[in-house]
């Protein structure tokens, strides 16, 4: 800024006050704007770090736009939270501000428009049908004869996911399924055979271009198959084909018509190396994953998404990391009980470099079925490859979470 430019403070609406906004909340304080953050959940600890709080909820996309005109707003923000990135587009195109269409959200957030999106461009994608009738879903499934994942089109956080083999009772699966659906919609679709460990990570999009990417390898819980434990970045097992991938994700993203901002990234690498685009959420990730990434390459994600909202000069700068692995661990248990800490090996301690924790000891948890049963989050840097294996398999094979009494009656 020259001696004769004066700095305006913008205001900037940002979707949801979690621990995974503060980032971004306390980002665009430090650099002079106003921020206004709005959800259904007052005690979210986001909102503390606020100039103003509504109590809107992220997903009610007419209270949201009517905030942001009466707010006279110059910016939304969707960051670490899925169900906000459709609410984010249509405030953007209705007042006009930098922003994703509503149109490129809404095929990258529901299941059911993605497979279809893939499976019309010639991408690879699994036997899939959608359905709002249980009658329907049952002939399908009956007909596959394969194992299959049932999940709501909708939701995130693995929540509603059932995995369920030929034979299996499919009535449950749906039910659940359909708690977590706001459109009333379920997909069920053939389990991919994979190679490897699941692929998982953080990109960033900058005027339709493609200009960060870092994935990793993503690891599941023993006790939920569905819900992540842990991804390490770079990959330790798919290096050789991390540039076929970003030459396939670059096509999605001038076919889609994603013009700004981060995406989560989830893919399957099949038998045949085929790659499968499970998932792109149409922002950066929840889990501190941005955090990971960010610690693993200096691309500054938070500083990204706050400047590309407002119009404002984003830094492209990264290095990709040549020896060190940078590993997530999300702490989960395995079963309900009263939290007692943990059973990491003292020998890993010095490779920690983050930790979040929600509960505290002598709090109940629950069994791990979804992002709602998280108990926090740790982040840990290793210098030598072997180390990050052993503890990869160490959180793999044992249970990290001690518990006390355990009453089913919580």
């Amino acid at each position: 800024m020259s001696g004769g430019e004066k700095f305006m403070a913008k205001k900037i609406l940002i979707l949801a006050g979690t621990h995974f906004q503060i980032p971004v909340i306390e980002y665009s304080k430090r650099m002079g704007h106003h921020v206004i953050t709005c959800d259904n959940r007052p005690s979210n600890p986001g909102h503390q770090f606020a100039d103003e709080y509504y109590n809107v909820s992220t997903t009610d996309i007419k209270g949201v736009v009517d905030l942001a005109i009466a707010k006279n707003i110059d910016a939304v923000l969707v960051y670490g939270s899925d169900p906000a990135a459709i609410t984010a587009a249509c405030v953007s195109e209705q007042l006009n501000l930098p922003g994703n269409s509503y149109e490129s959200v809404s095929v990258l957030s529901d299941k059911g428009l993605f497979r279809k999106f893939l499976k019309d461009n010639g991408f690879p994608a699994p036997v899939y049908g959608v359905f709002k009738s249980y009658n329907k879903a049952y002939a399908f499934f009956s007909d596959t004869g394969k194992t299959c994942f049932v999940k709501p089109v909708d939701s995130s956080g693995s929540k509603g996911i059932s995995k369920l083999n030929p034979g299996d009772v499919l009535k449950p699966a749906l039910d659940y399924a359909m708690q977590f659906s706001r459109k009333r919609e379920i997909i069920i679709e053939e389990k991919i055979e994979r190679k490897g460990p699941h692929i998982h990570g953080e990109a960033f999009v900058l005027n339709g271009e493609l200009i960060f990417l870092m994935l990793g390898d993503q690891y599941f819980s023993q006790v939920t198959v569905t819900a992540p434990m842990s991804t390490t970045v770079p990959s330790i097992f798919h290096a050789d084909i991390m540039q076929d991938i970003t030459n396939e994700l670059i096509k999605i993203i001038k076919l889609i018509g994603y013009s700004s901002g981060g995406l989560n990234i989830e893919i399957i690498r099949g038998q045949n190396n085929k790659i499968y685009f499970n998932e792109i959420g149409a922002r950066n990730g929840g889990n501190f994953m941005p955090d990971l990434v960010s610690m693993a390459t200096g691309f500054k994600m938070v500083a990204a998404n706050v400047n590309a909202v407002l119009g404002e000069p984003v830094d492209i700068k990264y290095k990709y990391p040549e020896q060190n692995y940078y590993t997530q661990l999300i702490l989960h248990s395995h079963d309900n009980g009263v939290y007692n800490g943990n059973n990491l090996p003292y020998e890993f301690n010095t490779n920690l470099i983050f930790r979040k924790e929600y509960f505290n000891i002598g709090d109940y948890v629950h069994t791990y079925k979804d992002s709602r049963h998280v108990i926090g989050v740790y982040l840990y840097e290793f210098q030598q490859k072997g180390k990050c294996l052993d503890f990869i398999n160490y959180i793999q094979m044992n249970k990290i979470i001690k518990l006390g009494m355990s009453d089913d009656k919580f």
